[in-house]
C-alpha cells in the first residue's frame, strides 16, 4: 500500500501548481484517503529533492511502459524510511 500511496502522492505533486497539503490531496481524492493517512505516510519517509525527482521519473516511466506493454522496474527506490 505504501508504494501505491507514494506513487499517488507523486501524481498529486505533479498535478498541483500551488501549495501542496495533505488536506488538499484528500479533498482532491474526495475523501477516499484521509489527510491523516497521507500525513502518516509522509512522516515515515524522508523526501529529499533528489528522491522526489526519482519518484516523479518512476511515475513517468511507469506510464510510458504501461502504454507500451512493458514491465515496470521495481529498482527505482525513493525516500529513506525514517
Amino acid at each position: 500500500m505504501n508504494k501505491k500511496m507514494i506513487d499517488l502522492y507523486a501524481h498529486y505533486l505533479m498535478a498541483n501548481f500551488g501549495k501542496a497539503t495533505a488536506t488538499d490531496m484528500s479533498e482532491m481524492l474526495e475523501g477516499a484517503i484521509s489527510h491523516n493517512k497521507i500525513t502518516r505516510l509522509l512522516s515515515q519517509h524522508q523526501f529529499t529533492p533528489s528522491a522526489l525527482s526519482r519518484l516523479k521519473w518512476r511515475v513517468i516511466c511507469a506510464k510510458s511502459q504501461i502504454a507500451n506493454g512493458q514491465k515496470i522496474p521495481s529498482n527505482l527506490n525513493v525516500g529513506r524510511t525514517a
